[in-house]
């Protein structure tokens, strides 16, 4: 095994107030505005100084290195911050590893997440030379992955329950992108429904269907105990249409609907994010709090033992 390494690649994030300003350049690929610089360092304030994902990530790898003994170098890179992907492939070319098992950490494919790290390694392995790459499927097609936000999902409602509220709304959701960046029959969106579908059997609420929401039409059903759908978050500043409905919209209309509160479901996650820990836990918290319902977010996998166990068998194989 001494000849095979293993990388988790991510999108990245800042570790500090101070690397704000870099990461959002490396992010655009331009120097942001005093304003927009202010409103994003006031966000990552807001959640704890800086991005919870790279300590998860480094978490994830230090769990996987344990799990094979130590004898598998583990190494995180990152698309838009330090650790950046190409010195994490040169670290593991120093090490001596001529075969990489590449893992992405955002669990459905798309062209602005997965497309981009595994763009970035192409890259790095070009450049490095006599490096094998081979990529294991999207974490979020495992069982595990569906299985553990089930049960962080059935806790949030559980939450509900205590808290009196008798009409709960189960909000899945994922990062919305721009429409043009998809493709037909995009495998980020078809892998999304897949994984919602899954969570909701095993929760046994009702099978996905159509659900009019104050007249938003969302994927959903209202057959089961409970109700739910499943909605986009997050929306960047790009011009141009983006995946929807939003998270914010739905909320507004649940409360206009009667709903009493909502368990938030982050199904496009593996790891807290500023999107779960600001968009959701501050803005729409704040929002549905506001509007006089109750909220409790499902926690995502992180680097929960399930998830590290589920990573170690996708990874295994190729050893």
């Amino acid at each position: 095994m001494g000849s095979t390494g293993v990388l988790l690649t991510a999108f990245g994030g800042p570790d500090s107030i101070e690397a704000c300003g870099p990461f959002m350049r490396n992010l655009t690929g331009r120097e942001p505005s005093p304003e927009m610089l202010e409103r994003v360092r006031n966000r990552y304030l807001a959640i704890g100084g800086a991005s919870p994902l790279p300590e998860i990530a480094r978490n994830i790898a230090d769990a996987l290195s344990e799990r094979f003994d130590g004898e598998v170098p583990v190494v995180v890179g990152m698309r838009y911050w330090h650790p950046y992907i190409a010195d994490a492939m040169s670290a593991l070319k120093e090490a001596g590893v001529t075969r990489v098992v590449a893992v992405s950490l955002s669990p459905f494919e798309s062209r602005v997440s997965s497309g981009a790290y595994r763009e970035a390694v192409e890259e790095a392995a070009a450049a490095l030379g006599g490096l094998e790459v081979i990529e294991t499927g999207p974490l979020g097609e495992t069982d595990t992955f569906a299985d553990v936000l089930a049960a962080a999902c059935r806790d949030a409602m559980k939450e509900l329950a205590q808290a009196g509220c008798t009409r709960p709304l189960v909000l899945f959701s994922a990062h919305s992108l721009p429409v043009a960046e998809l493709v037909e029959d995009d495998p980020y969106v078809a892998g999304l429904y897949r994984a919602v579908e899954e969570i909701a059997a095993g929760l046994g609420m009702g099978s996905p269907g159509v659900v009019d929401l104050g007249g938003i039409t969302l994927t959903g059903s209202e057959d089961g105990p409970v109700t739910w759908v499943f909605a986009y978050q997050s929306k960047g500043n790009r011009p141009g249409e983006w995946l929807g409905p939003l998270v914010e919209d739905v909320a507004a209309a649940a409360a206009e609907a009667g709903f009493d509160g909502i368990a938030s479901c982050p199904v496009g996650f593996l790891t807290d994010h500023m999107e779960t820990k600001y968009d959701l836990d501050v803005e729409l918290a704040d929002a549905v709090l506001l509007s006089g319902m109750e909220f409790f977010r499902a926690d995502v996998p992180n680097d929960s033992l399930e998830m590290v166990s589920a990573i170690a068998d996708c990874v295994r194989p190729y050893l």
